[in-house]
């Protein structure tokens, strides 16, 4: 069998047949972060796999299909788990960790932005009365 241009080989489960998909279910690296490779070779979210979440007896591969089984559970990963990036492992998939304080930093930028427009503010007052005194005096000494 031929794959079309944009897909890729793979073999089925028995070893004899070739498979043609968006990716390999053997060798599941094209897929991305929290997708999984069926075996029909298609990319899929994990949480929407039909084992994701589901109870399996040992930890490792096999029992959860693409997925692994980490405390009993079919997850992408284990929970708790920091990726050493800007990732950890929260139900079962990785979540970016700047997505959790996408709050914060906004309500931080908007805490600068009225703390600048307000020293601005401050300054001008000073400076316009600076301004008045300076005037005022040149013009009394002109007198």
């Amino acid at each position: 069998m031929k794959c079309l241009e944009n897909q890729i080989a793979f073999q089925i489960d028995n070893g004899q047949q070739i498979g043609c998909g968006t990716c390999d279910p053997n060798n599941d690296t094209v897929c991305g972060l929290n997708m999984i490779c069926t075996d029909s070779g298609d990319c899929m979210s994990a949480q929407q796999y039909e084992l994701f979440n589901l109870s399996c007896p040992l930890p490792g591969k096999g029992v959860c299909g693409q997925l692994t089984c980490y405390n009993r559970k079919c997850v992408v990963c284990y929970e708790g788990d920091d990726s050493g990036k800007l990732l950890f492992c929260q139900n079962g998939v990785w979540v970016s960790k700047m997505k959790n304080y996408t709050y914060q930093i906004v309500l931080g930028v908007v805490l600068f932005c009225i703390l600048g427009m307000q020293l601005i503010c401050v300054l001008k007052k000073c400076c316009n009365k600076r301004q008045k005194k300076t005037k005022s005096l040149v013009q009394s000494q002109l007198l």
